[in-house]
């Protein structure tokens, strides 16, 4: 009798140093996951976000003028302090919920190959997939037309609003609500406090278009750039180079 209590003593102990062991693995392995994860947390935002905002842009090119009109009259949010800067969870819930960011219009710059959706507001999803509208009271072709998106290193610098540090005077910044293109000529830029939310406010007598993004990475100070207004058309009439980057036909997309 006392030999086999000992024996199943003994297989107590084993048993229990072998969940011990287990235990310690799975341990082990979740703080390899976790070491993973934050290891490859940027390259895999990034290559998700690059995901995200092509097969929304294939999405948004299937809005209509009526859709944007109808979207250009609902309520969105405004609040500069709400904002985040881009991670890795923003784009998983992108991901998610990018159905809920409602087109108003789309940009385009070619030299710098931006071509973007509008979306009305500033939350995190919109400047995660497109640029984000700064007020609420903004009309395409008058007053100060601003707009912001996030900066990311990934893929050469091509995604969002990064292109812009490549940006040059002169260069031209089409935008479009599918009734109209508005084209303005960039004549300013440069690196700005994040404090000079003074961006946003209208120019006396002019009509411009204000472009916003982070420097870099660390988001501590923003590019701003600067177009004025040169020419509206309709869309029918608008330049080739519009046309193009906006996949806009006669009695096509616009209708």
């Amino acid at each position: 009798m006392r030999k086999r209590g000992y024996h199943q003593q003994v297989d107590k102990k084993k048993q229990k140093r072998k969940k011990g062991y287990i235990f310690l693995n799975i341990i082990a392995c979740l703080l390899v996951v976790v070491g993973v994860v934050l290891i490859f947390q940027q390259p895999i935002r990034d290559y998700l976000l690059s995901m995200k905002i092509a097969s929304h842009e294939a999405v948004a090119k299937t809005v209509t003028a009526q859709e944007i009109e109808q979207n250009n009259a609902q309520e969105a949010n405004f609040d500069f302090e709400s904002l985040h800067a881009l991670s890795l969870q923003s784009v998983l819930e992108a991901n998610i919920d990018s159905s809920q960011v409602k087109s108003i219009g789309e940009i385009a710059i070619p030299s710098v190959e931006i071509n973007l959706t509008i979306a009305k507001g500033v939350s995190d999803l919109n400047m995660t997939v497109g640029a984000g509208t700064l007020r609420p009271d903004q009309v395409m072709g008058q007053g100060n037309y601003t707009l912001a998106s996030h900066y990311s290193s990934y893929g050469g610098g091509k995604l969002l609003f990064t292109p812009l540090h490549r940006i040059s005077t002169g260069a031209k910044i089409y935008i479009t609500d599918l009734k109209n293109v508005y084209v303005y000529d960039v004549y300013w830029y440069e690196i700005v406090p994040a404090t000079h939310v003074d961006l946003v406010d209208d120019v006396k007598d002019d009509k411009i278009i204000t472009l916003i993004t982070c420097e870099d990475g660390n988001a501590i100070n923003r590019l701003a750039v600067r177009g004025r207004l040169s020419a509206t058309y309709s869309t029918e009439n608008a330049p080739k180079e519009a046309l193009e980057a906006f996949q806009i036909m006669k009695n096509g997309r616009q209708v």
